[in-house]
């Protein structure tokens, strides 16, 4: 999110254990290195990881039992105060559970530039990702049948992201033993089993470019800059 002259990490995230699902929220500064969160109000309080502030809310929402058709939803508004409402569904009808508000910031957009980064390198981008659970922590996938769609709202209507990439960089939890497939413009399906790629790992990566008009799949050199 950009509001004024500084952006914002927006996060919602479905926590699910053997036990339950957890709807958890968090905002960042990642305007420069030293940003701090000033003004910031909702029903979470502010913290501190690896020296950055960051605000947070969780709320359980009822026992886990799969499958479950969840929903999340970030919204933003306002003028001289941006306003976040963070949703979710989980099938009865969505909840926006936490409503937050960043005083004196201004205007807030939702900004998703593919080529575009901050100043601390991170690229202005819309993610939706299966990982581990916080604090940088790993999942390792033993079973899953997954299915991920990611849309944006325009004018009151929900329309799939113009491109998509199969890999994300901005989330610091990571997962393994997952792999990624497109099944239209709008779907990925997300299985167990590790992308295996006939060649030298060390060397290439595989990547996953998804368009309106379809996908392709390419390797590419580590540290190749796309745009």
């Amino acid at each position: 999110m950009r509001a004024g002259g500084g952006y914002y990490l927006l996060q919602d995230v479905a926590m699910l254990n053997g036990t339950g699902l957890t709807i958890i929220d968090n905002v960042w500064n990642m305007t420069s290195q030293n940003a701090t969160l000033r003004g910031i109000y909702g029903l979470g309080t502010t913290g501190s990881f690896n020296g950055r502030q960051y605000y947070a809310y969780s709320e359980y929402v009822a026992p886990f039992k799969p499958p479950i058709n969840l929903t999340l939803a970030i919204a933003v508004s306002g003028l001289g105060s941006a306003h976040v409402g963070f949703g979710y569904s989980a099938g009865s009808g969505l909840v926006w559970f936490d409503n937050v508000t960043i005083a004196g910031v201004g205007e807030p957009r939702l900004i998703v530039n593919g080529s575009g980064y901050v100043k601390l390198g991170i690229p202005i981008d819309l993610e939706l990702v299966i990982t581990g659970p916080v604090c940088g922590v790993a999942a390792l996938i033993k079973s899953a049948n997954v299915s991920l769609t990611l849309l944006r709202s325009v004018n009151g209507s929900l329309y799939p992201v113009p491109y998509a990439w199969g890999i994300g960089t901005l989330t610091g939890e990571t997962v393994a033993n997952a792999t990624a497939s497109p099944t239209s413009g709008v779907t990925v399906d997300v299985s167990s089993g590790a992308y295996e790629y006939p060649g030298p790992v060390y060397y290439y990566v595989p990547l996953l470019i998804t368009t309106i008009n379809g996908s392709r799949s390419l390797m590419v050199p580590r540290a190749t800059c796309l745009s």
